[in-house]
């Protein structure tokens, strides 16, 4: 597998794990978040997206890899520029929102700060 994107988490909202219980989403920001969002968001630092993520790449997350079942249409510049996008753990195979990027649905294991953010290609 090529890994095409790499981030360190650098903070961690004190409101993410209750977002991802009620909404089963996961924000991701640059540290750069508004102040109004970082409550909620995992933050991390740098950006390094080498190529578009596609559907059936995989995101490797707190020790975990889940398929990559949808993109919307701004996640790869999103990403790339601002660091900020929705992790959705919800299979579906249509992305709801421009900047979210769907997952299987599985289980979130809960993430620490230090700990990688990675996509692979297949």
């Amino acid at each position: 597998m090529e890994k095409i994107y790499e981030t360190n988490i650098t903070d961690l909202g004190d409101r993410y794990q209750e977002f991802l219980t009620s909404q089963g989403m996961v924000v991701l920001f640059k540290d750069n978040a508004p102040d109004e969002l970082k409550e909620y968001c995992i933050l991390h630092q740098k950006n390094n997206l080498s190529e578009e993520i596609e559907t059936g790449d995989i995101l490797r997350m707190g020790g975990k890899e889940y398929k990559i079942t949808a993109v919307g249409d701004v996640v790869n510049g999103n990403l790339d520029k601002l660091g900020h996008i929705t992790l959705k753990f919800d299979g579906n195979d249509t992305a709801e929102m421009k900047g979210s990027l769907h997952l299987e649905e599985e289980e979130v294991p809960s993430v620490n700060i230090g700990e990688k953010i990675v996509v692979f290609k297949e």
